[in-house]
């Protein structure tokens, strides 16, 4: 993937913002332009990205501790152990972030979850150089935990997005898949695992909004707009018919998820196009009296 031809920003500031902002710290251009350098790197990872930025504001936040703390000289003691330590963490994040932006795409639909796993690794490590050098309190130190998890959210829905284009077709078309068996196999187990995680989502809202729809139409009185109701406003329940007749097969079902009917399903004798428009019209019959 190319490089991001898009000004990029942590906390609203530019690199060249940012390399200014701490210029006047001694000790610190080390560390300043490794954040740089994961800040560049962030906008070309391809999917996690909103966990990476994640990543990419932290370690911003931990220099402008430092830089507070070297100003109201709390750390005058500890100035250069404090800098090591940081450049080393931020030489593994580095690391780890330049190893994402070079997968390919389909590597890193493959490797999202190790991906994933890293850059907690790597929050973690941050929070531990704030801990270290009381830059803020334990309480504050967790803060991180609700962000990351708004954003893992965040990156598990666009790939799931992700995962249903047509591009992704042509890179699975594209890719030598066996050349890396196991990460095939990854793939497929993560794809399914998304569309039983899909299914069951669709299934939940289609529920819950049959249910409230119902509500407000037994509440107001009112008729549905669309009378033809193919919207999966009925559910048939019964796998076999409950009673046939010479032109009726009769089903059990629920309307809107809440109340009992009966389907009738119109048997086809003549297939030509009136019989066939007839046969798809099912007929409602509640079970019980409003």
């Amino acid at each position: 993937m190319g490089p991001t031809t898009q000004l990029v920003v942590s906390l609203g500031k530019t690199t060249a913002q940012i390399v200014a902002e701490f210029s006047l710290i001694p000790g610190l251009p080390p560390a300043v332009e490794l954040l740089v350098g994961i800040i560049t790197l962030c906008e070309n990872v391809t999917h996690n990205r909103n966990a990476a930025r994640n990543l990419r504001d932290r370690a911003h936040q931990l220099l402008i501790a430092v830089k507070d703390g070297y100003e109201s000289t709390k750390l005058n003691a500890n100035m250069n152990t404090a800098v090591q330590d940081i450049v080393d963490c931020f030489v593994d994040i580095q690391t780890k972030m330049d190893s994402w932006v070079h997968l390919s795409r389909f590597q890193s639909f493959a490797k999202q979850t190790t991906i994933k796993a890293e850059i907690e690794q790597c929050l973690v490590a941050v929070g531990d150089c704030m801990v270290k050098f009381q830059f803020v309190s334990q309480m504050e130190i967790h803060g991180w935990q609700a962000e990351f998890a708004t954003s893992a959210k965040l990156d598990h829905l666009e790939l799931k997005e992700a995962l249903s284009e047509i591009q992704v077709s042509q890179d699975i078309a594209n890719s030598k898949l066996d050349e890396n068996i196991e990460m095939t196999r990854q793939m497929m187990r993560m794809m399914q695992d998304l569309m039983a995680e899909n299914k069951r989502l669709a299934e939940h809202t289609h529920s819950g909004m049959s249910k409230n729809l119902w509500q407000l139409q037994s509440k107001s009185g009112e008729l549905m707009p669309e009378l033809h109701l193919k919207s999966g406003e009925v559910r048939r329940t019964s796998a076999q018919p409950i009673k046939c007749t010479s032109i009726v097969d009769m089903y059990e079902g629920l309307y809107l998820e809440t109340e009992k009917v009966y389907i009738k399903s119109l048997r086809v004798v003549d297939a030509n196009e009136q019989s066939l428009r007839v046969s798809g019209s099912v007929t409602l019959l509640s079970t019980h009296q409003r």
